[in-house]
């Protein structure tokens, strides 16, 4: 009897051991762990991203006929590492050379400059290329007369001067405040 017992005791662990059930110090019966695992894998992809941005407008103050008067802007331009965009400057006129402001039926001329270091500096007699968007060829040898951004080195906002400028000789105009627009835009 006695060994018919254990036979029955020792079947007993064995299929409970078998199954993923121990008994323990006569405690509640425990699963053995069983793992499966897997690799999830996660991907992002970066793409050519830019934004533009008015950091400040041309206000050239007032105009007195028998000089130039010179103003200058601001505009701001954030890209993906790696991106070099072109810059141009569209509207204000027919075409770059006749770009006007505005007080009802008068307009007075004025040009655009891109910077004479190519970011920021407005110098006023260094003022020779003139901003618009003329492709030339297309390419970062010859933008046309739009500007050649430099390459971005991290999505950090780089500021570039839009220089303007308002010839000295408008003597017909009358009293008043002249306005008008022009479009930013980048390719890249």
């Amino acid at each position: 009897m006695k060994k018919i017992k254990v036979t029955a005791l020792l079947s007993s662990l064995t299929l409970l051991a078998s199954t993923g059930y121990v008994q323990a110090n006569n405690t509640a019966a425990v699963q053995a762990n069983n793992t499966a695992t897997a690799r999830l894998n996660v991907t992002a992809r970066v793409e050519s991203s830019c934004k533009i941005e008015v950091a400040s407008d041309i206000d050239f103050g007032a105009y007195v006929p028998d000089q130039d008067k010179y103003g200058q802007g601001t505009l701001r331009v954030t890209c993906i590492k790696g991106d070099a965009p072109i810059m141009s400057l569209l509207g204000g006129g027919d075409n770059v050379a006749d770009r006007t402001l505005a007080n009802g039926t008068e307009t007075i001329a004025y040009s655009l400059y891109q910077p004479t270091n190519g970011t920021t500096a407005c110098v006023d007699t260094s003022l020779t290329k003139l901003w618009g968007a003329n492709k030339g060829a297309g390419t970062a040898a010859d933008p046309g007369n739009r500007l050649q951004l430099l390459t971005f080195t991290g999505y950090v906002a780089q500021d570039y001067s839009v220089c303007g400028k308002i010839a000295k000789g408008q003597n017909t105009l009358s009293k008043g405040t002249y306005t008008g627009t022009v479009t930013a835009q980048i390719d890249y």
